[in-house]
């Protein structure tokens, strides 16, 4: 059933169908790696968790065209690899 006039039907959820499949995972060494969305697997990285401790005074978002210094270090980064 639709209730589009064209008649499209959006495929279905593929997430329906993998949590079919959960219990055939189970039966393998190491079980069920699940990739789905915010489902982490493994802790951050010490860096990631360094970062996040030290930013307190940031707010908002950064500007659209970017800060000066992560432009920087994009064009470094581009620059060594042409």
């Amino acid at each position: 059933m639709t209730d589009k006039p064209d008649g499209f039907v959006p495929p279905p959820y593929p997430y329906d169908r993998l949590n079919e499949l959960k219990p055939l995972g189970q039966h393998h060494e190491g079980g069920l790696i699940d990739f789905s969305i915010g489902t982490p697997m493994a802790p951050p990285p010490t860096a990631v968790v360094r970062a996040l401790a030290s930013s307190g005074s940031e707010k908002g978002y950064p500007p659209s065209i970017g800060r000066p210094e992560l432009r920087h270090a994009f064009a470094s980064w581009l620059a060594e690899r042409t």
